[in-house]
C-alpha cells in the first residue's frame, strides 16, 4: 500500500492511555496532544498526554501501529508511517477505566470542535482511533461521534475483547467503523468480539 500512500498529510488522533512522547520510533510523528484524565477521577485536564508517568504502554503501542518510523533499522513500521499522530489521553495513570463523558470530550476535541476549558486542537484529526470499548449505548458518546463525523473525521473503534458475538460501544454506533482482531493465520482472534456491526 505504501506505493500508493504512506499516510503523508493525514492526521490521526489516538484516544488512549498515556503516551511515551520520547519513543524514538514515534516521536517524529507526534503532534501536540491533550490529557482529558489528568487525575484519578478524570476531573481535570492538561496539555500533557504523557502525564509524567511511565504507564504509557497501550497508547504508545497503538500510536506505533499507526505511524512508527520505517526504514530506521529497529522495531516495527507503522501502517501509515507518513501520518502524524495527535495523542489524546483518556485513562487515569495505571487504570483501565475512564468515563463516557471523558471519551466524548476527547472525541470532540480531536475533531477540532470546541471543548470548554481547553485550547482548541490546532491539528483536527482526519481519523480518530479508539482502541477501547465498554458499557452500553450513551447518547453523550453518540452525539460526540456524530459531531466529529460531521466535522470531517472518520471514527474507528475496537469491537472489544470479550469473546462475545456482540460489538461493544463505541464501535457499535452507526457512524463508527468497528474493527475486530485477527490472528497470524488471518482468522478471527478468539478473544475479539464479532457479530452485527463488525466492519473490518
Amino acid at each position: 500500500a505504501w506505493t500508493v500512500s504512506d499516510g503523508a498529510g493525514v492526521v490521526v488522533a489516538v484516544v488512549d492511555t498515556a503516551f511515551d512522547l520520547t519513543h524514538p520510533e514515534l516521536a517524529p510523528a507526534l503532534l501536540p496532544g491533550y490529557d482529558f484524565c489528568a487525575d484519578s477521577g478524570c476531573a481535570t485536564f492538561d496539555d500533557d498526554p504523557h502525564a509524567s508517568t511511565s504507564v504509557a504502554e497501550h497508547g504508545t503501542h497503538v500510536a506505533g501501529i499507526v505511524a512508527a518510523a520505517r526504514d530506521d533499522g529497529r522495531g516495527t513500521a507503522g501502517l501509515a508511517p507518513g501520518a502524524r499522530v495527535v495523542p489524546v489521553k483518556v485513562f487515569a495513570d495505571g487504570a483501565a477505566k475512564t468515563t463516557v463523558f471523558t471519551v466524548a470530550l476527547a472525541i470532540r476535541w480531536a475533531a477540532g470542535l470546541a471543548v470548554d476549558g481547553t485550547a482548541p486542537n490546532a491539528y483536527p484529526a482526519d481519523v480518530i482511533n479508539l482502541s477501547l470499548s465498554g458499557g452500553g449505548f450513551s447518547i453523550t458518546l453518540a452525539q460526540a461521534v456524530d459531531e466529529a463525523v460531521a466535522a470531517g473525521a472518520v471514527v474507528v473503534a475496537a469491537t472489544g475483547n470479550g469473546y462475545r458475538a456482540s460489538v461493544d460501544y463505541p464501535a457499535a454506533l452507526p457512524n463508527v467503523i468497528a474493527v475486530g482482531a485477527m490472528g497470524e493465520d488471518w482468522s478471527r482472534g478468539s478473544y475479539s468480539n464479532y457479530g452485527a456491526g463488525l466492519d473490518l
